[in-house]
């Protein structure tokens, strides 16, 4: 059984140098705002200013950030285009990139190992060996996976049952579920 999104980020953030961790909340400032209950993230409930003081604030609380979906959504909006795409591409491929897969469909460069490099700093990725080679992205990171192209909901959300009913026909179906399904 994996670990969950939680342990698995503590786990890697014990490994971290404090040099590591600084660039980690540099990068996403949410995150460092969040720990110091303000900001987006914050105040985040592994974090709330009555229950934790500042002092007693840990790297269990970092985690619990970084494996939220917000936590893991602010932090990848702070990804750039290419290390977008790679996340993007490593998530459509089911959360295991081997390096092949990106070289073929992103092509060989150093921009792909660089943007390999910052997921595993941001812990939304892990190297699949101990070569570095692959990308195998973290519990929870593919769910918020921002893919292109147009969202169902978001696309369906003010069409009617009958033009539902309509466009179903047209493409042969013959029982047209009830909306909301």
């Amino acid at each position: 059984m994996p670990p969950s999104p939680h342990h698995d980020r503590l786990s890697a953030l014990r490994d971290r140098s404090a040099v590591d961790l600084a660039g980690l909340l540099g990068r996403v400032p949410a995150l460092a705002e969040a720990l110091d209950g303000h900001g987006p993230l914050g105040p985040h409930p592994a974090v709330r200013a009555a229950a934790v003081s500042r002092a007693d604030r840990t790297l269990e609380h970092l985690a619990v950030l970084l494996a939220s979906p917000r936590g893991i959504a602010m932090t990848v909006a702070s990804l750039t285009a290419f290390e977008t795409r790679l996340l993007v591409l490593a998530a459509f491929h089911g959360g295991r990139l081997s390096r092949e897969q990106a070289v073929a469909e992103a092509g060989p460069s150093r921009a792909l190992d660089q943007a390999a490099a910052v997921l595993a700093d941001l812990l939304l990725a892990h190297p699949l060996d101990a070569h570095g080679e692959g990308l195998g992205l973290r519990p929870g990171v593919a769910r918020p996976a921002p893919f292109p192209g147009i969202r169902v909901g978001e696309a369906f959300e003010h069409v009617s049952h009958a033009d539902l009913h309509v466009l179903l026909d047209l493409l042969g179906v013959d029982e047209v579920p009830y909306r909301h399904a």
